[in-house]
């Protein structure tokens, strides 16, 4: 009877030996989730946006909505540093905002090489889904330094984004209206804004739900008039067409 009951116990600790065991080394993934909850095991399939397939550690297959994912650690305790993927978490519909600083360069009206400029904006829309959002902002340009000649820019927005991804190519299209300014210092006694057009293409760095990093390239189109006074007065009728790099905080 007792050996019976040895032998019993025996496989009982043999059985439990072998389950830590693969615990220990197939459960070298770890998936978290927003929830609270979390899944061990070893993933077999991520695709971003979509899904995370997990193996667990009894072999069972579990699929997991990657919207619901916070994060995902990749890696057992025998590497030496854990390898971290975050999903993509990019609030694809909601209230947006954009800050962003741009370079523009373009050539002079009054010179035979280009001419470099400076300009700010802010924006504020909605983003009905990954493909539109809509907005209105405001804006500073300065297209001729130290010349007076700038611009204080209302207008309308549309911008979407072409994938789910972290980093995902978008585009993005302002039209509207700037207002030109006096500036007797500089001798501008009259000035007349004019209509605002820029489309630009770009990219969005990040895809998370809450600050993400932009890069884009784009045309500018800014029509305007100002008027000189010094020996005489003279009517200069701007048509900037200016080529523009711009970095913006999207959140």
């Amino acid at each position: 009877m007792q050996k019976k009951i040895i032998l019993i116990l025996s496989c009982c600790l043999l059985s439990f030996l072998q389950m830590m065991a693969q615990e220990g080394t197939s459960a070298s993934d770890a998936v978290y989730m927003k929830n609270g909850s979390v899944f061990r095991g070893t993933i077999m399939d991520y695709i971003p946006g979509e899904q995370v397939q997990l193996q667990m550690t009894n072999g069972n297959m579990l699929l997991l909505d990657d919207k619901n994912v916070r994060k995902i650690i990749q890696g057992g305790a025998d590497n030496k540093k854990n390898k971290v993927r975050k999903p993509y978490q990019f609030r694809e519909k909601g209230v947006y905002h954009f800050t962003s600083g741009h370079i523009n360069t373009g050539r002079s009206a009054y010179r035979n090489y280009n001419e470099t400029g400076l300009g700010f904006t802010h924006t504020s829309g909605y983003q009905f889904n990954r493909w539109l959002g809509v907005g209105i902002g405001m804006g500073m340009d300065y297209y001729y330094m130290d010349s007076g000649q700038r611009f204080l820019q209302t207008f309308a927005e549309a911008r979407g984004y072409l994938m789910q991804k972290r980093m995902s190519p978008y585009y993005a299209l302002s039209v509207g209206y700037g207002s030109a300014f006096q500036d007797e210092d500089r001798n501008i006694i009259e000035a007349k804004g004019g209509a605002l057009i820029y489309p630009a293409m770009g990219f969005r760095f990040g895809g998370s739900n809450g600050a993400n990093f932009t890069l884009d390239f784009g045309v500018k189109f800014q029509s305007g008039t100002f008027v000189y006074r010094s020996w005489d007065v003279q009517t200069h009728e701007m048509n900037y067409n200016r080529a523009v790099i711009r970095i913006g905080l999207l959140y």
